[in-house]
């Protein structure tokens, strides 16, 4: 199955991905009780970078989630973003090494998008393994509750009290979390 995965990477085309992704923040913004200008996105490895690839795609996206994905490289393109930027990488990635990491964080800042890069040392490439290790493994609690409060400062209403979660829903659409405030 993983090499099937590889190969269907490789070879679809990012404009595939924001045609699949466009259809689903559609459905979302349709929702009658989602807030179309509170949707953010979040992605692991691949869906990471398509996380970023589909914010300047789409314009809307109100947050962004990179675990541990490869980045944009141009600050003129990143000016495109329309929210904040959250990246999480492990310190001995051997994918995606802390050079490119550094680079994208001095990219975001010469494009002025407000952008939270975080380090989680001694951790491989693909270190949030599952659901249930992120209730056993402190160091994957620790990066998924980074997530939970970005997307909580960035997606709820300004009526929200901080760290009361209530009204944010997350759903795993195609391999990307979607976060949606409502």
């Amino acid at each position: 199955m993983i090499p099937r995965a590889i190969y269907l990477v490789s070879a679809t085309d990012q404009t595939e991905v924001n045609a699949d992704l466009d259809s689903v923040s559609a459905w979302l913004e349709a929702q009658p009780n989602v807030d179309a200008s509170r949707i953010g996105i979040a992605g692991f490895c691949y869906g990471g970078r398509v996380s970023l690839l589909y914010s300047l795609h789409n314009g809307g996206m109100a947050a962004t989630v990179i675990f541990y994905g490869s980045s944009e490289t141009d600050p003129e393109v990143l000016k495109n973003l329309s929210g904040p930027v959250l990246g999480i990488f492990g310190g001995a990635d051997q994918s995606i090494p802390l050079e490119e990491v550094d680079a994208l964080e001095s990219w975001l800042e010469a494009a002025g998008i407000p952008h939270q890069i975080s380090i989680y040392d001694g951790q491989p490439h693909a270190f949030m393994l599952d659901a249930e290790s992120v209730q056993t493994d402190p160091v994957q609690a620790a990066a998924w509750e980074e997530m939970l409060v970005f997307l909580d400062a960035n997606l709820k209403a300004k009526s929200h009290q901080p760290g009361n979660r209530d009204g944010v829903r997350s759903a795993l659409l195609m391999g990307v979390l979607c976060h949606v405030g409502i």
